[in-house]
């Protein structure tokens, strides 16, 4: 219920932006998941901001970026692991707009692996599925 709220309170101000209903639609679904659909209902991803900034849409602002807390973050996150889920320079990758403050928990090693390559998780989760392949190649091979 509260995912339709947001969906729908973040739509309507599109749309009352002077928007069309497709416009909008496409404005809302750059940062707002349709209900249902977002990572936070898996318990694997949480919005991190500072506190300095939650009289500002409760800190979840792209500027949460250039705070200390978001820099010990960038920093660390991989070494208890998480990641940033939306960077900004995988924004051709991944549907979902940058967002400075979305975590998502993937596993140490996983995470430090993607840390130290640059990876986002659809590039992360592409080259497992190949590696995947490769194996089942080769065990098709062996049999």
């Amino acid at each position: 219920e509260l995912q339709q709220q947001i969906y729908e309170n973040v739509y309507w101000g599109h749309l009352n932006n002077d928007n069309s209903e497709a416009e909008a639609k496409e404005l809302t679904e750059e940062y707002i998941a349709i209900p249902g659909t977002s990572e936070h209902m898996t318990g694997l991803a949480a919005d991190i901001s500072d506190p300095a900034l939650y009289h500002l849409e409760n800190g979840l602002i792209t500027e949460f970026e250039d705070t200390a807390t978001a820099q010990w973050l960038y920093e660390n996150a991989a070494d208890y692991g998480f990641i940033l889920r939306y960077p900004s320079d995988k924004e051709g990758i991944i549907d979902v707009k940058y967002e400075s403050w979305h975590f998502r928990y993937v596993g140490r090693e996983n995470a430090q692996y993607m840390d130290g390559n640059n990876l986002a998780l659809e590039e992360y989760i592409a080259i497992l599925q190949k590696n995947e392949a490769i194996r089942e190649q080769i065990s098709e091979l062996s049999e």
